[in-house]
């Protein structure tokens, strides 16, 4: 009896450890500007750099003053903690090659089309730590 109580303390002692390591999340929010001035009802979204430790995307959106915070897929506030590369994509601009949205006058880009491409967007190599952090972004109206 006494090898069946040691086999079982030392289960027991091993069951907090799980079956891998745990993710850790910093909250990130901050301001988007473009050519200096707040830029309201954007999606930003923060990408993993390959080799950036990090394996999921997060998503925010600006408010009428440019502001945004990240949430994980599932809305939860946060993001892993890793290196990022941030993507805009503005929903009211007309994309390259689509046609007029049905029912309303398509709005000129509010940035340059680089800002919306992972390949090519200079929003690179932010890294996100634990914690809160602020994290603005600048863009332009201009390609680089």
């Amino acid at each position: 009896m006494r090898i069946n109580c040691v086999t079982l303390l030392a289960l027991l002692a091993l069951a907090p450890c799980g079956c891998g390591p745990r993710t850790t999340y910093g909250e990130v929010e901050g301001v988007v500007t473009v050519d200096g001035r707040p830029l309201p009802k954007v999606e930003v979204r923060f990408m993993p750099e390959p080799g950036g430790g990090s394996a999921a995307r997060a998503v925010g959106y600006t408010d009428a003053n440019g502001h945004y915070r990240l949430t994980l897929d599932g809305g939860e506030p946060g993001v892993a903690v890793g290196s990022y590369v941030v993507c805009l994509a503005d929903p009211t601009a007309k994309r390259p090659g689509s046609g007029p949205v049905k029912g309303r006058a398509a709005a000129r880009p509010r940035f340059a089309v680089e800002f919306t491409d992972a390949s090519r967007t200079p929003l690179r190599d932010y890294k996100v730590q634990p914690g809160r952090q602020t994290i603005n972004l600048a863009a332009t109206t201009a390609s680089r």
